[in-house]
Protein backbone atom coordinates (compact mmCIF):
# COMPACT_ATOMS: atom_id res chain seq x y z
CA UNK A 1 0.00 0.00 0.00
CA UNK A 2 2.68 2.42 1.07
CA UNK A 3 2.56 5.67 3.33
CA UNK A 4 1.68 9.49 2.42
CA UNK A 5 5.48 10.09 3.80
CA UNK A 6 6.58 7.69 1.43
CA UNK A 7 4.67 9.08 -1.75
CA UNK A 8 6.24 12.35 -0.72
CA UNK A 9 9.16 11.32 -1.35
CA UNK A 10 8.70 9.38 -4.61
CA UNK A 11 6.77 12.63 -5.79
CA UNK A 12 9.60 14.85 -4.96
CA UNK A 13 11.80 11.97 -7.20
CA UNK A 14 9.35 12.55 -10.20
CA UNK A 15 7.75 9.44 -9.76
CA UNK A 16 4.36 9.69 -11.89
CA UNK A 17 2.71 6.49 -10.11
CA UNK A 18 3.22 7.91 -6.92
CA UNK A 19 1.51 11.16 -8.15
CA UNK A 20 -1.56 9.30 -8.70
CA UNK A 21 -1.49 7.35 -5.84
CA UNK A 22 -1.33 9.93 -3.69
CA UNK A 23 -4.24 12.07 -5.23
CA UNK A 24 -6.45 9.26 -4.72
CA UNK A 25 -5.39 9.18 -1.47
CA UNK A 26 -5.73 13.04 -0.60
CA UNK A 27 -8.26 14.26 -2.96
CA UNK A 28 -11.44 13.80 -0.75
CA UNK A 29 -10.09 15.40 2.08
CA UNK A 30 -8.75 18.35 -0.36
CA UNK A 31 -12.26 18.69 -1.65
CA UNK A 32 -13.76 18.47 2.18
CA UNK A 33 -11.50 21.27 3.00
CA UNK A 34 -12.56 23.57 -0.26
CA UNK A 35 -16.16 22.57 0.57
CA UNK A 36 -16.09 24.41 4.03
CA UNK A 37 -14.12 26.91 3.24
CA UNK A 38 -16.48 28.10 0.20
CA UNK A 39 -19.61 27.56 2.73
CA UNK A 40 -21.78 30.52 2.27
CA UNK A 41 -20.09 31.31 -1.10
CA UNK A 42 -22.48 31.68 -4.67
CA UNK A 43 -19.90 29.36 -6.55
CA UNK A 44 -20.37 26.39 -8.55
CA UNK A 45 -19.46 22.84 -8.27
CA UNK A 46 -17.37 23.20 -11.17
CA UNK A 47 -15.54 26.18 -9.00
CA UNK A 48 -15.08 23.95 -6.08
CA UNK A 49 -13.40 21.03 -8.40
CA UNK A 50 -11.22 23.46 -10.20
CA UNK A 51 -9.54 24.60 -6.81
CA UNK A 52 -8.99 21.01 -5.41
CA UNK A 53 -7.57 20.07 -9.00
CA UNK A 54 -5.38 23.27 -9.12
CA UNK A 55 -4.57 23.13 -5.69
CA UNK A 56 -3.37 19.34 -6.04
CA UNK A 57 -1.48 19.97 -9.02
CA UNK A 58 0.23 23.13 -7.73
CA UNK A 59 1.36 21.29 -4.36
CA UNK A 60 2.65 18.44 -6.77
CA UNK A 61 4.78 21.23 -9.19
CA UNK A 62 6.23 22.62 -5.52
CA UNK A 63 7.28 19.09 -4.35
CA UNK A 64 8.99 18.63 -7.60
CA UNK A 65 10.74 22.78 -7.94
CA UNK A 66 14.13 22.08 -5.27
CA UNK A 67 14.34 25.69 -3.53
CA UNK A 68 10.66 25.88 -2.84
CA UNK A 69 8.92 26.00 0.23
CA UNK A 70 6.92 22.48 0.03
CA UNK A 71 10.06 20.82 -1.24
CA UNK A 72 12.06 21.67 1.45
CA UNK A 73 9.43 21.81 4.39
CA UNK A 74 6.84 19.05 3.85
CA UNK A 75 8.18 15.45 4.94
CA UNK A 76 4.97 13.82 6.31
CA UNK A 77 1.38 13.30 6.07
CA UNK A 78 1.16 16.30 8.85
CA UNK A 79 3.29 19.00 7.24
CA UNK A 80 1.16 17.60 3.87
CA UNK A 81 -1.95 18.45 4.87
CA UNK A 82 -0.85 22.18 6.60
CA UNK A 83 0.37 23.02 3.29
CA UNK A 84 -2.49 21.76 1.39
CA UNK A 85 -5.27 23.57 3.80
CA UNK A 86 -3.26 26.87 3.37
CA UNK A 87 -3.02 26.34 -0.54
CA UNK A 88 -7.29 25.64 -0.48
CA UNK A 89 -7.74 28.82 1.56
CA UNK A 90 -5.09 30.88 -0.86
CA UNK A 91 -6.83 29.06 -3.94
CA UNK A 92 -10.50 30.47 -2.26
CA UNK A 93 -9.24 33.96 -1.89
CA UNK A 94 -7.91 34.03 -5.00
CA UNK A 95 -11.39 32.84 -6.24
CA UNK A 96 -13.10 35.58 -4.45
CA UNK A 97 -11.17 37.94 -5.67
CA UNK A 98 -11.82 37.21 -9.32
CA UNK A 99 -16.10 37.21 -8.26
CA UNK A 100 -15.42 40.59 -7.42
CA UNK A 101 -13.82 42.02 -10.12
CA UNK A 102 -16.30 40.16 -12.36
CA UNK A 103 -18.82 41.48 -10.65
CA UNK A 104 -17.78 44.52 -10.88
CA UNK A 105 -17.35 44.38 -15.09
CA UNK A 106 -21.18 43.19 -15.19
CA UNK A 107 -22.72 45.85 -12.71
CA UNK A 108 -20.09 48.36 -12.65
CA UNK A 109 -18.53 49.75 -15.75
CA UNK A 110 -19.27 47.40 -19.05
CA UNK A 111 -17.04 44.69 -19.13
CA UNK A 112 -14.86 44.49 -22.11
CA UNK A 113 -14.60 40.39 -22.94
CA UNK A 114 -18.06 38.71 -23.55
CA UNK A 115 -19.51 36.63 -21.09
CA UNK A 116 -18.05 34.28 -19.30
CA UNK A 117 -19.81 30.94 -19.60
CA UNK A 118 -18.16 29.28 -16.58
CA UNK A 119 -18.99 32.31 -14.19
CA UNK A 120 -21.98 31.11 -11.33
CA UNK A 121 -25.67 32.19 -12.24
CA UNK A 122 -25.19 34.35 -9.41
CA UNK A 123 -22.84 36.88 -10.80
CA UNK A 124 -25.29 37.57 -13.93
CA UNK A 125 -26.78 40.67 -14.14
CA UNK A 126 -30.52 40.49 -12.33
CA UNK A 127 -33.07 42.52 -12.21
CA UNK A 128 -32.20 43.89 -8.83
CA UNK A 129 -29.06 43.29 -8.41
CA UNK A 130 -28.80 42.15 -5.13
CA UNK A 131 -25.86 40.28 -3.45
CA UNK A 132 -26.37 37.84 -0.99
CA UNK A 133 -26.14 39.24 2.69
CA UNK A 134 -23.23 38.79 4.31
CA UNK A 135 -24.78 37.79 7.52
CA UNK A 136 -26.31 34.88 6.05
CA UNK A 137 -23.21 33.51 4.03
CA UNK A 138 -21.33 34.10 7.98
CA UNK A 139 -24.54 31.89 8.66
CA UNK A 140 -24.44 29.28 6.11
CA UNK A 141 -20.63 28.70 6.99
CA UNK A 142 -21.58 28.25 11.05
CA UNK A 143 -24.20 25.81 10.17
CA UNK A 144 -21.65 23.81 8.19
CA UNK A 145 -19.12 23.76 10.77
CA UNK A 146 -22.04 22.94 12.99
CA UNK A 147 -23.23 19.92 11.05
CA UNK A 148 -19.39 18.53 11.52
CA UNK A 149 -19.05 19.15 14.30
CA UNK A 150 -21.73 16.65 15.73
CA UNK A 151 -20.28 13.74 13.88
CA UNK A 152 -17.92 10.90 15.26
CA UNK A 153 -14.81 10.93 12.85
CA UNK A 154 -15.91 7.52 11.25
CA UNK A 155 -19.30 9.34 10.02
CA UNK A 156 -17.36 11.97 8.71
CA UNK A 157 -15.08 9.80 7.26
CA UNK A 158 -18.41 8.54 4.79
CA UNK A 159 -19.84 11.98 4.55
CA UNK A 160 -15.99 12.80 3.14
CA UNK A 161 -16.38 10.17 0.42
CA UNK A 162 -20.27 11.04 -0.35
CA UNK A 163 -19.00 15.24 -0.88
CA UNK A 164 -15.97 13.15 -3.45
CA UNK A 165 -19.28 11.37 -5.21
CA UNK A 166 -18.55 7.56 -4.33
CA UNK A 167 -21.38 5.43 -3.86
CA UNK A 168 -22.72 3.46 -1.43
CA UNK A 169 -20.91 0.37 -2.01
CA UNK A 170 -17.45 2.39 -3.03
CA UNK A 171 -17.48 3.43 0.47
CA UNK A 172 -18.04 0.11 1.58
CA UNK A 173 -15.01 -1.44 0.18
CA UNK A 174 -12.98 2.11 0.50
CA UNK A 175 -13.67 1.84 4.56
CA UNK A 176 -12.90 -2.18 4.23
CA UNK A 177 -16.50 -2.64 5.97
CA UNK A 178 -20.04 -4.01 5.10
CA UNK A 179 -22.46 -1.98 3.01
CA UNK A 180 -25.16 -2.52 5.77
CA UNK A 181 -22.70 -1.03 8.20
CA UNK A 182 -22.31 2.19 6.04
CA UNK A 183 -26.44 2.45 5.37
CA UNK A 184 -26.58 2.11 9.40
CA UNK A 185 -24.01 5.14 9.51
CA UNK A 186 -25.78 6.80 6.63
CA UNK A 187 -29.02 6.75 8.77
CA UNK A 188 -27.23 7.97 12.26
CA UNK A 189 -25.42 10.94 10.28
CA UNK A 190 -29.68 11.41 8.85
CA UNK A 191 -30.91 11.51 11.87
CA UNK A 192 -28.31 13.28 13.94
CA UNK A 193 -28.05 16.14 11.42
CA UNK A 194 -32.18 15.85 11.35
CA UNK A 195 -32.05 16.10 15.06
CA UNK A 196 -30.13 19.40 14.88
CA UNK A 197 -31.77 21.07 12.20
CA UNK A 198 -34.87 20.48 13.80
CA UNK A 199 -33.18 22.01 17.06
CA UNK A 200 -32.19 25.50 14.41
CA UNK A 201 -36.29 25.45 13.79
CA UNK A 202 -37.67 25.60 17.51
CA UNK A 203 -34.94 28.29 18.13
CA UNK A 204 -36.45 30.64 15.80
Amino acid sequence: MGSISEWLRQVRDGRDSAVTRLWKRCRVQIDLCASRRMAGLETTQEDRQDIVQETYTACVRALQTSGTAAHEQIRDRTDFWKYLNIAVRNKVVDLVRRMRSRREGVWGQPALEPADSRLPVSLQPVPDHREQDPAEAAASADETARLFQALRPDLISIVELKLAGYTNLEIADELDCGLSTIERRLRAIRRIWGDLLHEGTDDR
